[in-house]
């Protein structure tokens, strides 16, 4: 199992608010065998939906989160993330990522704010 963070936690940003998404999935297509369970949490300004952070726990957490570093050096919105599209290849990666599900959790959220 990997544990990997970018950017701050929650705790360290409990001032200023941050709209949070977590979804927690498999590594792999459902109908594939061999996924592992994998949570991942983005934050978000609250002010203007840009993504600020992000933490994973679960196989290959560390190569997720590096999307998120790129994402969040670009300046990217959660809409924005949810927009870009991922690599689908049932043996190593879902149609739906678990890093854009929680994106998407996200921006519903930051939506209704």
């Amino acid at each position: 199992m990997e544990i990997a963070a970018v950017g701050p936690v929650l705790n360290q940003m409990a001032d200023k608010k941050p709209v949070t998404g977590k979804f927690t999935g498999s590594s792999l297509p459902d109908h594939f065998p061999g996924g592992r369970e994998i949570t991942v949490k983005v934050l978000v300004d609250p002010k203007d939906g840009t993504l600020i952070g992000a933490q994973a726990i679960g196989e290959n957490a560390a190569q997720r989160i590096n999307v998120f570093a790129c994402a969040i050096m670009n300046r990217m919105s959660a809409n924005d993330f949810v927009k870009m599209e991922t690599a689908y290849a049932p043996p190593i990666a879902p149609t739906l990522d678990p890093i854009s599900i929680a994106c998407d959790v996200a921006r519903m959220r930051y939506g209704r704010k």
